[in-house]
């Protein structure tokens, strides 16, 4: 009888080592407070689907929208439990973990044509994940989220027309005092909050971008874009540990998925821009771009914010403005 024991065991343990061992997929959760029919909500879908292809499906790469796990702001807390994996907030939040983040939120400096520009794009990532590295964070692409407009009920030409008013901003020190040295009294709220405030009169304006629009509906009758003055961008982040714990294979799949992914992007948000900005005034809305004295107005106070964030943080002003002088003239 303990022979059979002895046999049986055995037998049971050669079964057990000639079975191949199948492989799981490790899960990626993506979230995002954005609706599934969003344009960015389709662009992360793509970068899902693509690292889960490139990495032969040994990662399962899976975006949860609309806020069903978190919102952005705290999904960036949530990346060092490994509950989450990736993010796409918009950077102004990256402010709160650190202030220098600002550089790129700074008025009347990025641009659309800088951003298009590979070797600007890869420098610009690398400069804006050395701030947030030491909380464990990485930024592994720098998404477009829209050039910004304001959005009232009446229309906004000079700069006193802001004076007063509750204006929503998505977050940051950077805006808060733009939008202060315009008169206004900026009040942080997430994109899913802001039609229902508005509609509430809780807020006067909404700083927002054309896609915030058609959320917000024509019950904002007027949106004003003030060229050049804000490109919003999101921050694609992850957990560092989580990067690092990869294999060889998976980590460069996953970098080379979100740098081909931040490349097409971008001209896609600016045809997103325009598709919104003509949805909107065919539904009966008024768009406007200011010119002139009027844009000349908005500058030189804005000029006054930049140049004092530039005195807080010389080090990573200095390092953008190097950034900047390789463009090309």
């Amino acid at each position: 009888m303990k022979f059979t024991r002895i046999a049986t065991a055995i037998t049971i343990g050669a079964v057990a080592m000639l079975t191949p061992v199948v492989a799981t997929a490790a899960d990626m959760v993506i979230t995002s407070e954005i609706a599934g029919t969003h344009w960015k909500a389709r662009q992360m879908d793509t970068l899902a689907a693509d690292i889960t292809k490139r990495t032969n499906g040994r990662i399962n790469a899976k975006v949860f929208h609309a806020s069903t796990l978190y919102k952005d702001k705290d999904a960036l807390a949530a990346l060092s439990t490994g509950a989450v994996h990736m993010v796409w907030p918009v950077s102004n939040y990256l402010e709160n973990v650190n202030p220098a983040y600002g550089i790129i939120s700074l008025p009347f400096s990025v641009k659309d044509s800088m951003m298009q520009n590979d070797e600007f794009r890869a420098g610009l990532t690398s400069l804006m994940s050395s701030l947030v590295e030491d909380k464990g964070l990485k930024v592994l692409g720098i998404a477009r989220t829209s050039e910004g407009i304001f959005l009232s009920k009446t229309p906004i030409a000079v700069v006193a027309d802001m004076k007063g008013k509750k204006i929503r901003i998505p977050s940051g020190r950077v805006l808060q005092n733009l939008m202060t040295r315009y008169g206004a009294n900026p009040v942080a709220m997430a994109t899913t909050e802001i039609a229902t405030a508005f509609a509430q009169g809780a807020i006067d304006v909404v700083y927002t971008s054309p896609g915030g629009w058609e959320m917000v509906g024509t019950m904002a009758k007027h949106a004003t874009t003030v060229p050049g003055m804000q490109i919003f961008t999101y921050a694609v982040v992850v957990h560092k540990n989580w990067l690092a714990g990869l294999s060889a294979a998976d980590r460069d799949a996953v970098l080379a998925a979100t740098a081909d992914a931040m490349k097409k992007q971008w001209p896609e948000a600016m045809a997103e821009d325009i598709k919104a900005l003509e949805n909107m005034v065919g539904k009966g809305g008024i768009s406007t771009r200011l010119n002139g004295k009027s844009v000349e107005e908005f500058e030189k106070l804005a000029a006054e914010v930049s140049d004092d964030f530039r005195k807080k943080y010389p080090n990573v002003s200095a390092k953008y403005d190097a950034l900047k002088a390789k463009l090309p003239k």
